[in-house]
């Protein structure tokens, strides 16, 4: 399992920052959730069975698509012998894009979030979701789209 500390910090961040801001008077948290459940992939085995294959694609792709990967955690279900299908985390300093894969069923789920917090993303986590939807090539996907945000009002004594 992967510890992640120093939680506060990026509270403290967003309190003090007017990035994001209209009127400059506070900080605003925005984000967008990208949802895919991919039935029906035509991807070679490996992309539904091989956590380092997997692992391999979506830090690929977050670098490729301009999003900045700072860990990973990808976990092989079933055994060496008989592998079954795989979850897999890239941590970001924007967020995550995850996966999830049902070899038996030919079908994999994704989920990616970014914030946007010192710049837009919204268009770099578009272009990952969409490249992972091509490398698996779904006959049938469904994808979500979720904008996502909250504003932060500046403590008194920061304004």
């Amino acid at each position: 399992m992967v510890g992640i500390s120093g939680g506060t910090k990026g509270a403290e961040a967003l309190m003090r920052s007017d990035a994001g801001s209209a009127s400059g008077h506070g900080a605003v948290m925005q984000g967008i959730h990208l949802i895919g459940d991919l039935e029906g992939c035509r991807c070679g085995e490996a992309l539904l069975l091989s956590c380092a294959a997997l692992e391999k694609l979506l830090v690929s792709e977050c670098i490729r698509a301009g999003l900045t990967p700072v860990g990973t955690k990808f976990h092989q279900f079933g055994t060496s012998d008989a592998p079954a299908g795989v979850t897999g985390v890239v941590l970001l300093e924007e967020s995550h894009a995850c996966i999830h894969t049902w070899p038996e069923l030919n079908c994999v789920t994704l989920d990616v979030y970014v914030c946007s917090f010192s710049r837009d993303n919204r268009a770099a986590a578009r272009e990952l979701f969409q490249r992972l939807i091509d490398a698996f090539a779904p006959r049938h996907p469904r994808t979500q789209e979720h904008e996502r945000g909250i504003g932060v009002a500046r403590p008194a004594h920061l304004v």
